[in-house]
C-alpha cells in the first residue's frame, strides 16, 4: 500500500510539473493529503458556502406567498482539501484540490414544514504562490426543491431550478481579506435562468479580543449579483465572535447576519427577501 502510495505521488508530481522522473525524496516538492488548512478558506458571509449552520430568520420582507415572518434556517455540509503539492518546507502556498458539498434549507419557525432547500456541491483547483495572494477554478453545481409540505399548503410546483457553473476566483489577505469570484453556468434547467454570476467579498477576523482569548471576533460582507434577476444585487452581512476549535482551520462563530437581496433558495431566486438573524456557523 505505501509503494502504490509513492508511486501515486511521484506521479502527482510529475503531471504537475513539480518534480522530474526522480525519487520523491529527492524532489524539492512535497504533497501533503488532506492538509488541516485551506489556501482559499471559505467566504465568511456567503450564503452558499457549504459549512454546518443553524439560524433564526426575522423576516423584514417576505416576497415567498404564504410562509412566516420567522423562520428557521439551516445548513449541513463541508469542504475537504484533499490534497496538496507545494515547495519543500512551504506548506502554506502551492496547489490544492479543495472539494465541498452541502444542503441548504428554510423551515417555519418550528422546523416542521420545509419551504425549500438546496443541494451543492463544489471541486476546485486552488493556486497560491505567496503569501497573501491566491486563486481558484472549480466547477459549482446547484439543485434546488421545494418543501413537501410548501407544495400541499400552496400547489406551487418545481420550476426546476439547477446551476452548473465554472467558476474563476481570485483572493488577497492582508490585513482585510478581499475577494472577486465570476461564475458562468454551463447547464440550467430551467428556461427563466441565465448564465452569468459576479461576487465580491470584504472580511476580517482576529484571533482574540483584548482579555478574552482564545474568544476572537469576525465581520465580513459579501455582494452577489446574477443576470438572470437584472444585475440586482444582494448582499449579506454578517458580524460576531469566533472559537477556534482543535484543529487549525475549524471554528465556530456565533453572531449577527443581515441580508438583502435575492432568496437564497434556488427555486424562489426571483423573489426579493431581506431578514435579520441570529446565527452559529461550523467549518470543519
Amino acid at each position: 500500500m505505501t509503494r502504490t502510495r509513492k508511486r501515486v505521488e511521484r506521479l502527482l508530481l510529475a503531471v504537475c510539473g513539480l518534480a522530474g522522473p526522480s525519487t520523491l525524496a529527492d524532489a524539492q516538492t512535497d504533497l501533503t493529503w488532506a492538509p488541516e488548512t485551506d489556501l482559499y478558506p471559505a467566504y465568511i458571509a456567503d450564503p452558499r458556502q457549504p459549512r454546518f449552520a443553524l439560524r433564526m430568520l426575522s423576516m423584514t420582507r417576505r416576497d415567498i406567498p404564504m410562509t412566516p415572518r420567522t423562520r428557521l434556517g439551516t445548513a449541513v455540509g463541508g469542504r475537504l482539501v484533499a490534497l496538496r503539492i507545494h515547495p519543500r518546507g512551504r506548506p502554506e502556498r502551492g496547489l490544492e484540490l479543495s472539494l465541498g458539498a452541502g444542503v441548504f434549507a428554510q423551515w417555519e419557525e418550528r422546523g416542521r414544514d420545509g419551504i425549500g432547500w438546496d443541494g451543492v456541491y463544489r471541486v476546485a483547483g486552488v493556486w497560491k504562490a505567496g503569501a497573501n495572494l491566491a486563486f481558484k477554478l472549480g466547477i459549482h453545481h446547484v439543485s434546488s426543491h421545494i418543501g413537501d409540505e410548501y407544495i400541499e399548503n400552496t400547489g406551487r410546483r418545481r420550476i426546476g431550478y439547477t446551476r452548473e457553473e465554472v467558476t474563476l476566483g481570485a483572493s488577497l489577505s492582508a490585513r482585510l481579506r478581499a475577494y472577486g469570484e465570476i461564475g458562468y453556468a454551463y447547464l440550467m434547467r430551467s428556461a427563466l435562468q441565465e448564465p452569468w454570476r459576479l461576487q465580491v467579498g470584504l472580511e476580517h477576523e482576529a484571533d482574540r479580543l483584548p482579555g478574552i482569548a482564545p474568544v476572537g471576533y469576525f465581520a465580513s460582507l459579501d455582494a452577489q449579483t446574477h443576470q438572470e434577476n437584472g444585475w440586482e444585487r444582494s448582499v449579506a452581512l454578517r458580524a460576531g465572535l469566533r472559537f477556534p476549535l482543535r484543529h487549525p482551520g475549524q471554528v465556530l462563530r456565533a453572531g449577527l447576519e443581515l441580508y438583502r437581496g435575492r432568496s437564497p433558495l434556488g427555486e424562489f431566486f426571483q423573489a426579493r427577501e431581506s431578514h435579520l438573524a441570529l446565527g452559529f456557523w461550523l467549518d470543519l
